[in-house]
């Protein structure tokens, strides 16, 4: 191979794998392989693979392996298998490039895992007082603020895995994940952002970012459908208040909104009272109030129930309540009295109202 296209040859492959490096190590090993046309392992600094790609012809005896990073203390190693070649000086060459590409990507993965490690420490309570709380934060990169808002988000359920890593890159781009004072983890399904909050407008902000951010995703095609919930705003060692307000927001958001939204959690008035409440004690109370209504729905097939909540989800105006039912608004006026008279309750009477409200919205937040 002449000198100029090997050089050639290999400012291409630093060019594909930085490109490929967008979308993680797997990818840029994809690569790799496909242009050198063996099979390749990527390992971390214990050995332990991180990324595998197969070639057919492969023989695992016949490999060669270079340091990724620091060859005293490398980040990691990059394995050819069948490695045999008649240039073998080139190939050598070509697995330099490649090592290099994977130490940017390792180290960066490296980083992003030791501060996603201690936003999970800081918000289990590992941290006895906040010095030694902002001391880990420093050896792992991260620049601890006053305070706090943890946004929570969660793909729409039908949403398809590819989504959901678009979904992910997304997040990450609009809360600037690489900035050191932003915090990240995720939970089962969840991902939690924690951002630095220690003005009103920053707070503002945070709910504002986090709402374009589902309204962007959702303009997507396809769209991206997004649940979210805003915590309350808090010094780093109550972030666990402000992480686990940020997940009932989005839980009682999915609960009683028909469409994908963000919720903060402040903004959700009794809610929140009521989704940490005795979960028992809430069933009971919806049970004695509702429970006639549904009784003699079942055994004469009427619909007062639905009436009643389409009559409050329409701001009591009975014009638009009977248009919803596709019935004559005296036919509504008739059902309200019935619902008065079959529970015992009065929705003139501000006080049953109040009871009626609050018993479809325990239904709404605790019935599966």
């Amino acid at each position: 191979m002449h000198d100029g296209d090997s050089a050639r040859r290999l400012v291409e492959l630093a060019e594909a794998l930085a490109q490929a490096s967008g979308s993680g190590i797997a990818s840029m090993a994809g690569e790799f392989a496909s242009r050198i046309d063996r099979g390749v392992i990527v390992e971390d600094e214990h050995h332990r693979s991180i990324a595998t790609v197969s070639n057919g012809s492969q023989n695992d005896a016949d490999r060669l392996k270079v340091a990724i990073g620091n060859d005293a203390d490398p980040a990691g190693w990059l394995i050819v298998l069948s490695a045999g070649t008649d240039d073998a000086t080139a190939f050598e060459l070509s697995m330099r490039v490649a090592a290099a590409a994977f130490a940017t990507q390792l180290r960066r993965a490296n980083d992003s895992t030791r501060r996603s490690q201690f936003w999970e420490r800081l918000c289990g309570g590992h941290y006895r007082d906040a010095p030694s709380a902002r001391d880990d934060a420093s050896a792992c990169g991260v620049t601890l603020r006053n305070a706090y808002a943890a946004v929570a988000f969660e793909p729409d359920p039908a949403t398809p895995a590819d989504d959901r890593r678009v979904a992910l890159d997304a997040i990450a781009a609009a809360f600037h994940l690489e900035d050191p004072s932003i915090g990240a983890m995720e939970d089962p399904g969840t991902s939690i952002v924690f951002v630095p909050a220690e003005r009103e407008i920053d707070a503002s902000n945070v709910r504002a970012n986090a709402e374009l951010l589902a309204r962007n995703c959702a303009r997507r095609q396809p769209p991206l459908q997004l649940w979210g919930g805003v915590g309350t705003v808090e010094p780093p060692m109550r972030l666990r208040e402000s992480a686990d307000r940020a997940r009932a927001a989005l839980a009682i958001a999915r609960r009683i909104f028909a469409e994908p939204r963000v919720a903060a959690y402040d903004s959700l008035g009794a809610y929140p009272l009521l989704y940490f409440g005795d979960v028992a004690a809430l069933h009971g109370f919806a049970k004695r109030i509702l429970g006639p209504l549904r009784a003699y729905d079942e055994s004469h097939q009427t619909e007062l129930e639905r009436t009643l909540r389409v009559y409050f989800e329409t701001g009591e105006n009975l014009k638009v309540a009977a248009g919803k039912l596709d019935v004559h608004r005296h036919t509504v006026l008739y059902r309200l009295r019935q619902i008065g008279e079959i529970c015992g309750l009065s929705l003139e009477n501000h006080h049953d109202q109040l009871a009626f409200r609050v018993a479809i919205a325990i239904d709404a937040l605790h019935t599966a």
